[in-house]
């Protein structure tokens, strides 16, 4: 426990009848809670004694510094030996405050876990002179100011021409790329029919591809023919229809199917 005064020698204390200062009496000091005599002293740091009796000035005040350590019983006699008062458990009147753990430690900030002072390894910024244009990092140990590396700059790679899309970005070669265009499956006079479709321009490889046949006038009933892309390939495709009746002369494909295709991949560009 911190030291602290045990009385205030500002105090005026008074005699028994309380009609004057108790000039010429004493206050004698004591264990808390018995009658074991128990020093006070004359600084907060303990180490100048004034033994367990204070004599009191012609003032009633006491005639040097009361500090003292833990808690004390106090007892004040007039200058004849009359016991006037007596007061235990003397305390300090306020927190002694939380103490500063020891021993100290180097590079440590002194913080709180929320209930009791400890130290903590502090990371401080080191000095930014002569470290211009740095930015603060770190090894996994230190902080430390490093070259401010600006990222490459990517600039979008985009055209647009007749049929065709192509986006990416410069620092990479391979482009999303969509081109489109039209065909016709000739008439066959049979229930199927087909045709060939060559890329204007060949793609990385092999894209996806989408035909939308334009016509429901391909066959004498008005039959719709199924679709189907087969054998797709970088440099273009295949398209196969067939009306699905086999038994019906009207459902033969006897006019021409327009149809539209797009077609979705890749290209690379040097």
């Amino acid at each position: 426990m911190a030291a602290f005064r045990v009385l205030d020698p500002f105090q005026t204390f008074l005699n028994q009848n309380s009609t004057g200062p108790a000039a010429g009496g004493r206050f004698d000091f004591f264990e808390a809670g018995t009658t074991t005599p128990k020093a006070v002293y004359a600084n907060p740091g303990l180490s100048v004694s004034n033994g367990a009796s204070i004599e009191l000035d012609a003032a009633g005040r006491l005639s040097v510094d009361c500090w003292g350590d833990g808690s004390y019983r106090a007892r004040q006699y007039d200058a004849d030996g009359t016991l006037i008062k007596e007061l235990d458990d003397i305390q300090p009147t306020t927190s002694g405050g939380l103490a500063i753990p020891t021993p100290l430690e180097a590079g440590a900030v002194l913080s709180n876990d929320g209930s009791i002072l400890q130290w903590l390894i502090g990371l401080f910024v080191p000095d930014p002179s002569g470290q211009t244009n740095k930015v603060l990092s770190n090894d996994g140990t230190l902080l430390l100011w490093k070259e401010d590396v600006p990222p490459p700059v990517v600039t979008p790679d985009i055209v647009v021409a007749a049929n065709s899309f192509r986006a990416g970005v410069s620092s990479n070669t391979s482009k999303f790329f969509v081109q489109w265009g039209a065909g016709s499956v000739a008439a066959s006079g049979q229930t199927a029919a087909n045709a060939n479709v060559s890329f204007p321009t060949a793609f990385t490889d092999t894209p996806t591809v989408i035909v939308v046949p334009k016509s429901f006038t391909v066959a004498a009933e008005g039959q719709i023919p199924a679709v189907a892309v087969v054998n797709q390939s970088p440099t273009g495709f295949s398209v196969a229809m067939n009306t699905d009746d086999y038994t019906r002369n009207g459902s033969r494909i006897t006019n021409a199917v327009p149809f539209d295709w797009v077609a979705i991949g890749h290209l690379t560009v040097a």
